[in-house]
């Protein structure tokens, strides 16, 4: 956890993201102000410290910028339980090319080890290699 940003009593305190992490949310006094991929988390961090700096409220506040897990993000119902449910063939099938083309991006530019093989590990899992 780290204090990033104080401004008239204002704060940011971000958590760095880990390995499962796919969003980001930031919270205002326990209320959800955004939630992006955790691709945006810098942008995340950003905005936070925008708004520390922009509104000012009778009692300085603190932004919470905070990466989480699929998981998480449905406990806290950010994110629905059946995501994929009801998903039309062609959806379905655009998802999953969606979720290739990714993945060999990911093949073609990731030097970290664990990101490939996490890769190399889905393209398997959707029968794309032996």
């Amino acid at each position: 956890m780290m204090n990033l940003w104080t401004s008239g009593g204002n704060s940011v305190v971000t958590f760095p993201p880990s390995r499962d992490d796919l969003f980001v949310a930031a919270l205002v006094a326990g209320k959800v102000a955004l939630f992006w991929p955790i691709t945006d988390y810098d942008r995340a961090v950003r905005a936070a410290e925008t708004l520390t700096r922009t509104e000012h409220q009778a009692r300085p506040y603190t932004v919470k910028v905070i990466p989480l897990t699929a998981r998480e993000a449905q406990t806290l119902g950010l994110l629905p339980e059946n995501l994929f449910e009801g998903m039309t063939p062609e959806q379905h099938a655009e998802m999953q090319q969606r979720t290739y083309d990714t993945c060999m991006e990911v093949l073609r530019t990731s030097t970290d080890p664990v990101t490939r093989e996490d890769a190399i590990e889905l393209l398997r899992s959707m029968g794309a290699l032996k």
